[in-house]
């Protein structure tokens, strides 16, 4: 990583960053699907189709 310039070492974090907040966000998203039982919620999380 020595070799990038700065402006793509900080592309690189931010992006890592907002990575992150989507994990945390389908994290928090899958675990109230199965405390609630949703279902649906459990099937979109998954990126199951919801229509039947």
């Amino acid at each position: 990583m020595r070799n990038l310039p700065e402006t793509a070492i900080q592309q690189l974090r931010d992006h890592v960053l907002l990575m992150g907040g989507e994990v945390e966000r389908a994290i928090d998203q899958a675990t109230r699907s199965l405390i609630e039982r949703d279902s649906e919620l459990a099937q979109y999380r998954a990126g199951g189709n919801l229509s039947k």
